[in-house]
């Protein structure tokens, strides 16, 4: 899939730019999500050619900030405020598409600049409807900007891989304005199965990307990105409850982070490998990824004598509750952030997805392994635990590193 992707994306590399927007990394991530077939395709998407986001007329600022539509998400939203406030530049401005209303907006000129650029691609009629509609939102939004007044020194984007944000950032790359692209998860390289999220260095386009730590610039650099262009940030959340371990650890207490949608079938296996510990003493509550149907996990959890943690609650103040012994993680990279709080992880793996490198020997794929690792824990003098824990995480993670003022400002 992942080279099938490559294989159209290069068809769309040969178009010439367009006032300076290069289409192909402008619809990257949709066109990633139909090689994939991972886009939806709705009654909406047919009249989202005849809309723009109504943004603002003029910007003088010496930053801008922005985000996409990502549904409000608390615990992405977290991660640009932090920026904010460690650059601690009050001349900025923060853009935030989901509370950006949608104009009517009739284009026709940008309907055939999409039409021309999408429906002569190797790909099905419907995926070419959905990529030539989206396309068409998406030059709404870059010729409506090219309108307004914009003066701006410096670009944060929360991620310039999105289409809404690498609409933003070609625009004021067109400009000259230095445009950074934030990390909202630790990025590295995948091996095979390559999944959707290879996009994230597959379409990097900012000036520079905001790494958290030397982890995601070695992996960046080994697969060819110019180090130059690769910024070490630090962790961008405020951390508070962090608790070093003072004895050995116990668990009874377990924390589980699901995967989302796609991997379902990852997080069944491990709801059923858990579910051979409903007659003991572990206490296990389920934390479910944004994705997930949540009245279909509320049905089991109530099945499996499982507990469910409040759909709004954001991962950090699930990681600080010093309720739990231990984080179950799910394809997630809260498997990481759970070891910043001293919170033991244990990733579960099967062969539907690539795990990066980890903290500790901590994987398990069935019940006996899971059984394993647990004893590890237990056993693991304390001190040996926070050493360990705490040189793996300033590499990985970018815990304790905080350069965002020295080079955004």
């Amino acid at each position: 899939m992942f080279k099938k992707y490559k294989k159209i994306k290069a068809l769309l590399e040969n178009q010439p730019l367009l006032e300076g927007l290069d289409i192909y990394k402008v619809i990257a991530y949709d066109l990633i999500k139909v090689c994939y077939n991972q886009y939806h395709f709705s009654i909406g998407t047919f009249f989202k050619g005849f809309f723009v986001y109504n943004i603002p007329s003029n910007v003088n600022t010496r930053i801008m900030y922005s985000i996409g539509a990502y549904g409000n998400r608390k615990d992405y939203i977290e991660i640009v405020d932090y920026v904010k406030n460690e650059v601690q530049e009050n001349d900025n401005v923060f853009l935030n598409f989901d509370i950006l209303k949608k104009n009517i907006y009739i284009n026709l000129k940008n309907g055939k600049i999409a039409y021309q650029s999408i429906f002569k691609l190797p790909l099905g009629y419907k995926s070419k409807l959905y990529l030539f509609l989206q396309l068409w939102f998406y030059l709404n939004l870059y010729f409506n900007l090219k309108k307004k007044d914009y003066q701006v020194k410096k670009y944060v984007a929360f991620s310039s891989i999105h289409p809404l944000e690498a609409v933003l950032t070609l625009y004021f790359k067109s400009r000259n304005t230095i445009t950074y692209s934030l990390q909202h998860g630790l990025y590295f390289v995948y091996k095979d199965p390559i999944p959707i999220d290879a996009i994230a260095y597959d379409n990097l386009i900012s000036d520079f990307h905001v790494a958290w730590g030397e982890y995601t610039f070695d992996e960046f650099k080994k697969y060819g990105i110019d180090e130059k262009l690769i910024k070490i940030g630090g962790y961008p959340r405020k951390i508070e409850g962090r608790n070093k371990k003072n004895e050995r650890i116990k668990v009874q207490n377990v924390i589980v982070f699901l995967a989302r949608k796609q991997f379902e079938q990852s997080n069944q296996k491990v709801l059923d490998i858990l579910r051979s510990f409903e007659n003991s003493d572990y206490k296990i509550s389920l934390k479910l990824h944004p994705s997930l149907d949540e009245d279909y996990y509320i049905d089991i959890s109530k099945s499996y004598g499982f507990n469910m943690v409040e759909k709004d609650q954001t991962v950090s103040t699930t990681l600080t509750n010093a309720e739990y012994d231990l984080s179950i993680a799910v394809n997630t990279t809260v498997y990481y952030e759970s070891y910043i709080y001293y919170l033991p992880s244990l990733r579960f793996v099967d062969d539907s997805f690539f795990l990066p490198e980890g903290v500790f020997e901590d994987v398990f794929c069935d019940l006996e392994e899971l059984k394993q690792c647990i004893k590890y824990f237990e056993e693991i003098p304390f001190r040996e635990f926070n050493l360990k824990l705490e040189k793996k995480l300033e590499y990985l993670m970018g815990v304790g590193i905080n350069n965002y003022k020295q080079f955004i400002t």
